[in-house]
């Protein structure tokens, strides 16, 4: 899902959550602070939203059928290194999943439900960092 007409000056933002109602959520809110977002299903969308614009913050929810989370988070940083943040927002509060996502490269993690203006801080944290570095 593509912005309609895209801010050229806001951050990008990709949201990948394999629950349709999720997405929405997620979209809504950041689009109505000013960010551009394309939601994603899974994996392959994600890939084909990254062909397409240099996010600044990838959210990924870790349990998605097929690719997981944590595998996104890897395809991630091999493709962007840490020019991307990547914010796992994921119904997992499971030690050995936060501590396999910081592993991997995560720069947050946030459970869910997760309050919105706990969303919207990291968020803006980690997208006006790499919008100053651009």
């Amino acid at each position: 899902m593509m912005p309609a007409s895209p801010d050229p000056t806001a951050p990008w933002i990709i949201a990948v959550d394999d629950d349709a109602t999720t997405r929405t959520i997620i979209a809504s809110i950041l689009q109505r602070h000013g960010y551009n977002v394309i939601a994603c299903c899974g994996g392959a969308e994600m890939r084909a939203a990254m062909a397409r614009v240099s996010p600044h913050v990838v959210l990924l929810d870790i349990n998605m059928p097929g690719e997981d989370g944590l595998c996104l988070a890897e395809d991630v940083r091999g493709r962007f290194g840490f020019s991307v943040s990547i914010i796992m927002l994921t119904g997992s509060s499971d030690e050995s999943d936060r501590a396999m996502a910081y592993e991997i490269g995560a720069d947050a993690y946030l459970t869910k439900p997760c309050d919105r203006d706990d969303l919207l801080r990291m968020v803006g944290h980690y997208a006006a960092s790499h919008v100053a570095a651009q």
